[in-house]
């Protein structure tokens, strides 16, 4: 009785292991630029809708829900009913790829579960997560933002010290 119980904790462990795995292939760089938990540059407007549609079925947030519109999209996650901070701004060109994210410091406290930390120690962990070798510290009076651009891979990401996310072409 005992080597099941241990047969099952190993298969257990192999199958959290595995989970986490999948979710850092997932969040890892693309070859083409930065993933951020399966949203980049230049993916469709349907594969965004998509990707909300995965959002919602997994149950990520309580609250989930998208306002569309021709040349950006709105997908709200929220833990409370209404509020700010909650928000996923995409952008889009006029062939409908997606040219900007913004992931408000909400969404990214739901998406990227961090726990609670420090501005510099957020941007510390979202580095190493993501593999981004050095962001710029850029302080702006009101708001300081750490910056990193990367034109071969064609992407600029800005962090805030509020802990929103902005993704972008450079």
């Amino acid at each position: 009785m005992r080597r099941a119980g241990t047969v099952v904790l190993l298969g257990l462990v192999g199958a959290i292991l595995l989970a986490g795995t999948v979710r850092a292939q997932e969040d890892a760089p693309a070859s083409e630029g930065l993933t951020i938990r399966g949203f980049y540059l230049g993916m469709s407007k349907s594969d965004v809708h998509q990707l909300y549609e995965q959002m919602k079925a997994a149950e990520i947030a309580p609250y989930t829900s998208i306002e569309r519109a021709e040349f950006r999209d709105l997908i709200m996650l929220d833990r409370e009913f209404g509020g700010m901070g909650n928000k996923i701004e995409v952008q889009y060109a006029e062939s409908g790829e997606a040219t900007y994210f913004k992931f408000q410091y909400k969404t990214v406290g739901i998406l990227l579960d961090y726990g609670v930390s420090e501005p510099s120690e957020f941007v510390s962990r979202f580095r190493e997560q993501y593999g981004i070798p050095e962001m710029a510290f850029e302080n702006m009076g009101f708001v300081s933002a750490w910056n990193h651009t990367d034109p071969a891979a064609g992407y600029k990401l800005s962090i805030d010290d509020a802990m929103n996310i902005t993704l972008q072409r450079p």
